[in-house]
């Protein structure tokens, strides 16, 4: 430890200034020296300041900035002296003994010892445990848990007990449990966590199926359903159904619920059927003849129900009576079914004559179509009452011209007439009438859009294409062109409209595009390039003229632009020329800024003051302070360092994987890291040529 003596020139007025004030050697710094020439008649001696007794730093296991208190000094004569201690900068956890030492002008020394206690009073962290839900173990009212003991952290980073009030059996239902963390000097914390039993279980039930005939001279029966079958792992509720108090014949569905001490449900249907044994009673019909209905083989008859009875009612009276009637005699069978499902049949005979002739039916109507769209002549569908297959026969002129080159030829009528008739010799004609029409435009078949290059040197290119035209009535086209083939296209895209016209007068148009796409780069010659000099590899040079580049190009140029930063570095900074033309081709040049520190004659510098220092490459002075830490948002580190290299940092997860990197920061800079940092602990290493410092993070939330 570095001494200082006072000069015996200043001791007579140090003398007079400590006899007058009596001077107090106040709050003696860790590890520095008071001098005084204070005279005292008495033998050297030295007593220590009080002990002390401190609290750790906040989310830390050592205290700094201690105040120690004054030692007493005194002497048998009027030499100066000078009073030292070994106080440390940060005090562990526990009693460091801080060595003052007395030393007066004659080498004489006395020596006391101050205690620092320091003191653990910060509780550990303990990490809140989400909340638990399980299911019941089967068949039982609850569950045993399996629970993950939480995570703590202490600032001494001594061992953290933890206990907990958790029964080694949860029963259904929620319970709040106590988590309870001691550090080593006796401080704890608590938290609390829900675990949350679910009774995952449905009670059980079963019923047996009853069957029984009706009671005598009752349409339903009085029956006893007996007691169903239940079970549940937490106890059974209660147990109802909708049965009702006298059952009807045939089958009624019984609903059994069965609801658990939790409020689950389940369900389980009894089946109690009463047959009913006595049959219905029906008279038959009498029997009817009438002629077939218009347009069918046959006749829609409206039949009239027969009379019917029974014990319990009658629940429906049926037949097998068709829709429509055919011709001839038909049995119809009429059935009766009581509400028990017993039934009893009669049948009844209905016949129908044949009076009706046959008829057409899906004449095609009459159309207007184009010369390509004349429909084929069909059959049209002729049916009849009572003959399956009535003949038909089909005339069929027209009024078309026969001179291809006129327009009558394309425009005229067609007239198709159908007789049908059928085995009675009834018969029937129909008509259909068609006007051709040459109403169709042309149908133009033009290239797919046509995509080339410029020609060399020209902002354009000459394109050549192709296109054909087709009439539906085989028609002489015309085509015409917005723009000719065999022409220059000019760079860019162009639509080519093309018209076709037939003999009818009917037009169509169609378009493609020609693209003409400048593919020739412009050309580009970057300015000279420049060099400078400064005096220091810290200086940069600023508002740099580069000069103006020489470019051209066969459509002209859009767009110059350079990279060039505001400010250049000792160093080479390749600037880089990139000329655009319309059509977005590129062409590149490169200039160079060169950057040089001016060669000094000596190794070191002199301030303004007139004072030389030499440089030192080599000072460990790499100083990293950080702050907040721990933290809830981001770490704000400071940078300071003598030696002007670049710092590089990288920031580590507790795996060991790097979760931010930064390289090239000033010697003497601020950074922010860990905005996006996950809870946990990090280890940050700041590398500065042969140094390199590493500190904690605590991210916490």
């Amino acid at each position: 430890m570095k001494r200082a003596l006072l000069s015996p020139f200043y001791a007579p007025v140090l003398v007079l200034l400590l006899t007058i004030a009596n001077l107090s050697l106040a709050n003696a710094a860790p590890g520095k020296h008071i001098t005084s020439s204070k005279k005292i008649s008495k033998q050297l001696t030295l007593t220590a300041p009080v002990d002390v007794v401190v609290s750790t730093d906040p989310w830390s296991d050592v205290a700094t900035g201690v105040s120690l208190g004054d030692p007493i000094i005194g002497s048998d004569d009027g030499t100066t002296y000078s009073v030292i201690n070994n106080a440390p900068d940060n005090y562990p956890i526990g009693i460091t003994n801080v060595l003052w030492t007395v030393t007066d002008s004659k080498g004489n020394t006395a020596t006391a010892t101050q205690t620092v206690t320091v003191k653990d009073t910060q509780k550990p962290v303990i990490f809140r445990m989400g909340e638990i839900s399980v299911v019941n173990d089967p068949g039982k009212c609850g569950a045993a848990v399996n629970l993950m003991i939480p995570g703590t952290y202490d600032n001494s980073g001594g061992p953290v007990t933890i206990t907990s009030d958790a029964p080694s059996f949860f029963p259904v239902g929620s319970v709040m449990i106590t988590w309870t963390a001691t550090d080593m000097y006796g401080n704890s914390d608590t938290s609390t966590q829900t675990i949350t039993v679910i009774d995952n279980e449905v009670p059980t039930i079963s019923v047996t199926n009853i069957s029984v005939n009706n009671d005598a001279g009752k349409c339903g029966a009085n029956v006893n359903l007996g007691t169903p079958l239940t079970a549940d792992n937490c106890g059974v509720a209660s147990v109802t159904n909708d049965a009702p108090a006298f059952f009807p014949t045939g089958t009624t569905l019984v609903h059994w619920i069965i609801t658990d001490n939790h409020g689950y449900t389940n369900s389980a249907t009894q089946t109690v059927v009463v047959a009913d044994i006595e049959k219905p009673v029906i008279a038959a019909p009498v029997s009817l003849t009438v002629n077939n209905t218009a347009g069918q083989c046959g006749a829609s008859v409206t039949l009239t129900a027969p009379a019917t009875s029974d014990n319990c009612g009658v629940s429906s009276v049926t037949n097998n009576a068709p829709a429509s009637f055919p011709a001839g005699t038909t049995i119809v069978t009429w059935i009766v079914t009581e509400n028990s499902g017993n039934t009893a049949t009669a049948t009844q005979s209905v016949t129908v004559k044949d009076v009706q002739a046959p008829v057409f039916s899906g004449v095609p109507v009459n159309t207007t179509v184009s010369c390509s769209g004349i429909p084929a002549a069909i059959t049209p569908v002729v049916t009849d009452n009572c003959t399956a297959q009535p003949t038909v026969s089909l005339v069929e002129t027209s009024t078309r011209g026969t001179d291809p080159t006129k327009t009558a030829y394309y425009n005229y009528t067609i007239t198709r007439t159908w007789t049908a008739k059928d085995a009675s010799n009834n018969s029937k004609t129909a008509q259909q009438v068609i006007t051709v029409v040459d109403n169709m435009a042309p149908v133009i078949t033009v290239p797919a859009n046509i995509s080339v290059g410029n020609d060399v040197n020209v902002c354009g290119a000459v394109v050549k294409f192709t296109v054909t035209a087709t009439d539906n009535c085989s028609s002489p086209v015309t085509l015409t062109f917005s723009k000719n083939s065999n022409t220059l296209f000019s760079s860019g895209t162009t639509t080519v409209t093309v018209t076709a016209k037939d003999v009818s007068g009917n037009a169509s148009s169609k378009s493609f595009t020609v693209t003409v796409t400048d593919t020739e780069k412009p050309s580009v010659t970057a300015p000279a390039n420049l060099n400078y000099t400064v005096n220091s590899s810290n200086n940069t040079v600023s508002n740099v003229n580069l000069g103006t580049p020489i470019t051209s190009d066969n459509c002209g140029v859009k767009t110059t632009t350079n990279n060039a930063p505001s400010s250049y570095a000792v160093g080479t900074t390749t600037v880089v020329w990139t000329v655009k033309d319309a059509a977005g081709n590129a062409s590149t040049a490169t200039q160079t800024v060169t950057v040089t520190v001016a060669k000094k004659k000596t190794n070191a510098t002199t301030n303004a003051l007139g004072v030389t220092k030499e440089n030192n490459t080599n000072e460990e002075d790499l100083q990293v302070v950080v702050a907040p830490n721990p933290s809830t948002t981001y770490f704000t580190l400071v940078l300071k360092s003598k030696n002007d290299m670049p710092i590089a940092l990288r920031v580590f997860d507790e795996a060991g994987r790097i979760v931010d990197a930064k390289s090239r920061l000033g010697a003497n800079s601020t950074v922010q890291v860990g905005q996006n940092y996950i809870p946990g602990l990090y280890v940050a290493e700041i590398i500065q040529g042969a140094q390199r410092r590493t500190v904690k993070l605590m991210k916490v939330r």
